[in-house]
């Protein structure tokens, strides 16, 4: 039984392996040597005594915990990055073919660049030890990181991963030459477990007690050789196409080394490349480049399987590598299209060009050369070249390739180089270091540019020639290119091509000196024959032909329609402007749509050859517009007035069209109508939030009688600390819909440079819409119109209107913006950094007044590592919730990003995280660009008023015209802009930078001060700026750049804090750790103005003005009075209004249209019709009860009616009709305000207005209290016994009152009240449910105490 349990657990011990000793959460692992790692890592140094400069001393401790010598061939040491596997280096000792023995340690000494001379006699004088080179301790190159996560692997050499030990995972582990110490793992994992660090000095080569398990684990005898499965699909390939190889290795126990070898039918030897297992589909890829057998016709290769004791070769394989062997052949084929300069070329094997002849339609070609037949490839190897970096291979200012995709490791980079631009003899290709905005060029120089190493520089040819620079021959030579320490921006490259590599005869036809169509190209070959293309030649453009006529005159309906054909290439695409706005082809439209005048359609057409053509057209269409019908009769604000009036008005037509004229009724409300209610305030956000904002003041009779004509006569509001504003609530009549038309009109004045804007409030998105604004030049009158849809802004017949002017409060005290920027490392490996930064700026919020925060990007180090989001996204989320207003962008790291160009960034987790949705319900946050791709910020402190633009990674002209635009609407906020990239760390703008200071900063007057990440340094730049062009600086503009990210101790937490002092007109900076306590990475002593410094920005508080002369609101109702049908123009149009009512003013206005389309709407007219019946006096109450109310009014007195009849209504319906001057109205609730009208109305059924209001309040009885007691149990605001004890009390008091004795009614009540006040009921009774009952209870006793007073 134990020997089966044995085999059980050795198997299990295999599979553990095999997976990389992953254990199942929650699984339980025992704690023996048969389900331990065959290899421990014990003990790393990554910290150690300098050597030049460098650890010299840096070493891996690896134990051997089998029973059993295990040789190091098989193994690699992967060093990983936190970003996970795809990062890993690969490290192996020199050399490999050593053994560890049983129980025994072998120690890797890391070989960092500057140790190569020293010795291990040196290293054991270092550490005291005597360890034997290539016995116990071998040499390996590499690097260990001092400050940074990071984990050591021993793997197989197939990439299985035996054993990890990890140091620095959120706390520093590391002290130069003390070890950090590990156990073994006791969870089944391949985990080792730390157990001390920086506490003593390393013991290279000596384990202590508890590092290892006390029975090694065993190792049976291995007899069974691995199998190896081809899968690779290919057996013919291009000669310029990558080859991949896949294979399937398996073994009984675990395949530790499956190596390739290839070779090419030109090569003798093979090469060896040891393979690694894909994590995603488990088996053992390799991509073999085309440039490696780019000139042979074969390819060959096989596998070799090792586990470490057994080995299987697999049999050899082939691949044809296909390539045109016809002999003579063209570099054209038949149905190619040409066009303008085509080389045409032809090849035969073993014929030198000189005796090949060309032919086209039959005629040998003049002037032809000798020239390549096939692309060439420049290949340089390079490491470090950044994904951001516009690093580019060019010949001159041809850019051949940017490569801008990252390169590291040495990897390979192969650019093809078209023939046509190389010539015998001397070619240069050159290698650019670029920034992150373009490649640096000699007569145009960049800064910032990237920084990397490259080799092996050579230009590859088709038939396998390599060439390389005579300067640069070494392959091994490192050149080492950027700005950073040695200057070298560009090297240039020179190849000199031999004449026999030249093996094709090239002529350089001008196409455009022939005729399009079929041309015949031959190419003939001595002994070998001839071989002919048809090709097609076509140098023109597409055929366009357009539906309208040049110059012609449009009236009525009309179609733009575009036709494109082309005989040769055929048509690729096709595109139509009108007035230089796109359209979609057939356009309907008319000459009531289009503005009168000229037009102009354009229309490009590209055929598919790249030949464009281009065709405009003129056109003009008459002015369909009618002249707005003017007012006949009744005159405006005519009084007397029919009820039954005939309107007429006078129609007129530009072009003498018959109109149509409809005439509709209206609604028309100024300050003097009854149904507009005015209140004036100032709030602290502009526009507030809410509909009504508390404080809100009704203007008195005086102030609303300067605002009911437009008579020089203003009602202004000013303020310093607010903004203030006017709000118009205006009750509109009639039945509306969404076919009505509500326009508003304001009329005023503000400051010089103010802007004031009218809000209308929108119910459906519950906020304040601008609807028209206008930024003033002067202190003189302007208008405000808008246009508001009833569905959207019309609620129980109401609209509201806001009408404020732009400037924020002033405080008591000072207040502080905090700026945060590059917070990638936080969120990536110490997220307790980025939690101290926000948590201190809560704590703080206010004891320094905090009123803002920036983030100007890079929130994460891996855009696609969604951990290192959900941290960021956590920590802002603590802003939000303390209140504190922030804003971000995205920087590279957030969007993948390879360039600042727009081209390639990937905003889909930038904005799962941080979208527009995100902020959007922030009552500061101003407008979103792209879903927060930009976005700008309104805060308001100390009586300025500031807005912050944002504009994220990828800025482009779309965005930089959506900032301008933003600045334009706020010319009155002093603005912050914000970008990643802006300032260099040398002080200079970057050339993107420049671009935004040019195209954004210098124009805009309001833009003070410009804030950048992405470099990792701070610097500081001050642009003075001459607004008014006289010469004299007008304004400064603070420019900064703030990166700690990347300074020593990975930027340590440090942000910046701008402290606002508006007595001194002052913004003093400093910087801050939270994490480290700490004021200014740069000591402002040794690094004046580095991280400490003043700057100066006027912060007086402005005063803010609405000053209004008149506003209305006008109702364009779609309710029909009547039409008159085909006026000639210049004549009157006349239409009866029927069964108007009395005394009443009535608005109406007239729209005119004629048949084509064309359309005007008059202004609204008013007129008021004649009085008869007077309104009702003296509408009293004569009586009520809890159920009943009992109304009298005077009689109405009407010269010429018999009979007047009296309707009442409750609030402003119908309840009544009677001929008496009273009436009982009743079923009315207990303990209810109604409200009261009466109309008279005479025989004729003429009517009276309403009388007055009159407000009458139900008296109390016993089942409101009974209902509060119900409510408050409910609620547990009354409790038990109390509340059973109440409710007992007031039924046996209505008990006697519905029996009539009134008197024991009260004396119950009585006892209910004392109930309720007694101390110990305190308990039971919440104060407000105490107070509420025994203000009703005594209300009772009144009612009944006035019955029994009554009787008596």
């Amino acid at each position: 039984m134990k020997r089966i349990l044995k085999v059980i657990r050795s198997l299990l011990l295999l599979a553990c392996i095999a997976i990389g000793y992953i254990v199942p959460q929650g699984a339980v692992a025992l704690a023996n040597s048969d389900n331990m790692p065959p290899l421990l890592i014990t003990e790393l140094v990554p910290d150690a005594t300098d050597i030049n400069g460098v650890d010299g001393y840096e070493f891996i401790e690896v134990y051997n915990n089998t029973d059993k010598g295990i040789n190091l061939k098989d193994y690699k040491i992967l060093y990983r990055y936190p970003t996970g596997p795809d990062d890993d280096l690969i490290w192996a000792p020199v050399p490999d073919n050593v053994v560890i023995q049983p129980g025994q340690t072998m120690v890797f000494w890391i070989m960092t660049g500057s140790n190569e001379d020293k010795t291990v006699a040196d290293f054991n004088a270092n550490y005291g030890t005597d360890l034997v080179e290539n016995q116990d301790i071998v040499r390996m190159d590499g690097g260990m990181h001092n400050d940074r996560k990071r984990t050591m692997i021993l793997a197989t050499n197939t990439g299985h991963e035996i054993v990890a030990a990890t140091y620095n995972e959120s706390v520093d582990n590391t002290e130069p030459d003390k070890g950090i110490m590990f156990k073994y793992p006791e969870d089944g994992s391949n985990n080792m477990v730390m157990i001390s660090n920086r506490t003593k000095k390393g013991t290279p080569g000596t384990i202590e007690d508890g590092q290892v398990p006390d029975q090694p684990v065993h190792v049976e005898n291995d007899t069974i050789p691995p199998t190896i499965s081809n899968l690779t699909k290919a057996e013919n390939t291009p000669p310029t196409k990558d080859v991949d190889i896949v294979a399937e290795p398996k073994d009984d126990v675990l395949v530790r080394t499956f190596t390739l070898y290839y070779k090419t039918n030109k090569q003798t030897d093979y090469k060896e490349v040891n393979l690694r297992i894909n994590r995603d589909d488990s088996l053992y890829h390799y991509k073999i480049g085309f440039l490696e057998f780019i000139s042979a016709d074969t390819l060959d290769y096989y596998f070799v399987a090792s586990d470490g004791t057994n080995r299987t070769t697999s049999s050899t394989y082939k691949i044809n590598i296909d390539r045109d062997r016809t002999s003579p052949r063209l570099n054209v084929r038949t149905g190619d299209i040409l066009t303008g300069k085509a080389v045409i070329k032809g090849s035969a094997n073993g014929v030198d060009p000189g005796n090949l002849k060309l032919l086209i339609d039959g005629s040998e070609v003049k002037e032809s050369y000798r020239a390549l037949e096939q692309p060439a490839y420049f290949a340089f190897e390079a490491d470090g070249m950044n994904t951001a970096a516009q690093d580019a291979v060019t010949m001159g200012k041809d850019v051949l390739q940017l490569v801008d995709g990252g390169v590291a490791d040495y990897d390979t980079v192969a650019v093809p180089v078209d023939p046509e631009k190389l010539t015998r003899g001397e070619n240069t290709i050159n290698l650019r270091a670029g920034s992150i905005a373009r490649p640096y060029y000699e007569d145009d120089p960049e800064s910032g540019l990237d920084d990397f190493l490259i080799r092996n520089a050579r230009l590859i040819l088709a038939d396998g020639t390599v060439l390389r620079d005579p300067e640069h021959s070494d392959p091994t030579e490192r050149l080492d290119m950027g700005d950073n320490g040695r200057f070298l921006p560009v090297v240039n490259f020179h190849f000199n091509i031999p004449s026999e590599s030249l093996t094709s005869k090239a002529y350089k036809w001008e196409t455009a000196s022939t005729s399009d169509g079929k041309h015949r190209v031959t190419v003939e070959a001595p002994h070998q024959g001839d071989i002919s293309a048809d090709v097609f030649v076509d140098n023109n453009g597409p055929l366009i032909k357009t539906t309208l006529i040049n110059r012609n005159e449009y009236k009525g309906k009309f179609v733009i329609d575009v036709t494109a054909t082309d005989n040769v290439a055929g048509v690729q695409s096709t595109n139509a402007k009108l007035d230089d706005e796109p359209i979609d082809v057939p356009y309907n439209t008319s000459s009531a749509e289009l503005a009168p005048g000229e037009h102009t359609l354009h229309v490009k057409s590209v055929d598919k050859a790249g030949n464009q053509s281009n065709k405009t057209v003129e056109f003009s269409v008459v002015d369909e517009t009618p002249d707005k019908p003017s007012v006949i009769s009744p005159k405006n604000g005519a009084a007397g007035v029919s009820t039954n009036p005939n309107l007429s008005v006078k129609v007129a037509d530009p072009t003498n069209d018959n109109l149509d004229v409809s005439f509709y009724k209206a609604y028309k409300y100024n300050a003097a109508s009854q149904n507009m209610a005015i209140y004036r305030n100032a709030t602290g956000l502009e526009p507030p939030h809410v509909l009504k904002p508390d404080g809100e003041k009704k203007l008195t009779e005086d102030e609303v009688k300067k605002l009911q004509s437009p008579d020089g006569q203003y009602m202004t509001t000013d303020s310093t600390t607010q903004f203030p504003y006017l709000r118009f609530n205006v009750k509109v009549d009639g039945q509306l819909d969404e076919n009505d038309t509500v326009r508003i009109h304001w009329e005023g004045k503000s400051l010089k440079n103010r802007k004031v804007t009218m809000y209308a409030w929108n119910h459906s998105e519950g906020k304040w819409m601008a609807i028209d604004s206008f930024v003033t030049d002067s202190e003189e009158n302007f208008n405000l119109d808008g246009e508001v849809g009833v569905q959207d802004f019309v609620r129980d017949n109401v609209v509201n209107v806001l009408i404020q002017d732009q400037i924020p409060p002033p405080q008591d005290y000072d207040y502080t913006f905090v700026w945060m920027s590059d917070t990638q490392i936080y969120s990536e490996l110490y997220p307790d950094i980025y939690e101290s930064e926000v948590n201190w700026i809560k704590n703080n919020k206010d004891a320094m007044n905090i009123k803002y925060v920036f983030h100007t990007g890079d929130i994460v180090n891996q855009t696609y590592q969604e951990n290192q989001w959900d941290r960021a996204d956590r920590f802002m989320k603590v802003l939000g919730d303390a209140n504190i207003p922030y804003g971000v962008l995205a920087g590279n790291h957030d969007v993948g990003a390879s360039a600042d160009s727009g081209v390639d960034v990937d905003y889909s987790i930038f904005y799962k995280y941080f979208s527009a949705d995100r902020f959007r319900d922030k009552p500061y946050y101003g407008e979103s660009f792209k879903n927060n791709r930009g976005h700008y910020d309104l805060i308001s402190a100390n009586g300025n008023d500031y807005i912050m633009v944002y504009l994220g990674w990828g800025v482009g002209d779309e965005g930089l015209d959506w900032v301008n635009k933003v600045l334009a609407d706020h010319p009155d906020r002093k603005a912050i802009l914000s970008f990643h990239s802006y300032l260099l760390p040398s002080g200079e703008r970057s050339t993107l930078g420049e671009e935004i200071y040019q195209k954004v900063v210098v124009p805009n007057k309001n833009v003070h001060v410009v804030l950048g990440g992405h470099y990792h340094n701070v610097a500081s730049l001050t642009s003075e700026i001459d607004d008014n062009g006289d010469g004299k600086p007008d304004r400064n503009v603070y420019q900064m750049l703030a990166d700690y990210n990347g300074l020593a101790g990975n930027g340590s937490g440090y942000m910046r804090l701008l402290h606002f002092d508006s007595e001194t007109n002052k913004i003093y900076i400093n910087t801050y750790s939270p994490y480290l306590d700490d004021y200014n990475y740069y000591d402002p002593a040794e690094f004046p103005g580095k991280d400490e410094f003043t700057i100066s920005m006027d912060l007086k508080p402005e005063v803010k003005r609405v000053a209004t002369d008149y506003f209305d609101v006008s109702v364009y109702s779609d309710e029909k009075i009547g039409t008159a049908k085909n006026i000639a123009s210049g004549k009157a149009a006349k239409a009866t209004w029927h069964d108007l009512n009395e005394n009443q003013t009535y608005y109406w206005y007239a729209r005119a249209e004629d048949r084509y389309g064309g359309k005007a709407v008059s202004d609204i007219w008013r007129f008021t019709t004649k009085n008869i019946v007077p309104a009702p006096s003296k509408l009293r109450v004569d009586g009520k009860s809890d159920t009943t109310v009992k109304l009298a009014w005077e009689p109405v007195k009407d010269e010429g009616s018999e009979r007047i009849t009296y309707e009442l209504y409750e609030d402003d319906k119908k309840i009544a009709e009677t001929t008496d001057t009273a009436y009982m109205v009743k079923g009315l609730d207990p303990d209810t305000a109604y409200h009261f009208t009466v109309i008279a109305k005479n025989e004729k059924g003429e009517q009276s207005e309403p009388s007055d209001k009159l407000t009458v309040k139900t008296l109390i009885n016993a089942s409101v209290i009974h209902q509060l007691i119900k409510k408050y149990g409910d609620s547990g605001d009354l409790r038990p016994p109390l509340l059973k004890q109440l409710s007992q009390k007031l039924t046996q008091a209505e008990h006697f009152y519905n029996d009539g004795s009134i008197e024991k009614a009260i004396k119950h009540l009585d006892d209910f009240l004392k109930l309720l006040n007694k101390q110990q009921s305190g308990e039971y009774v919440s104060p407000e449910a105490k107070e509420r009952l025994n203000e009703k209870a005594r209300e009772l006793l009144t009612v009944w105490r006035n019955e029994i007073k009554n009787k008596e």
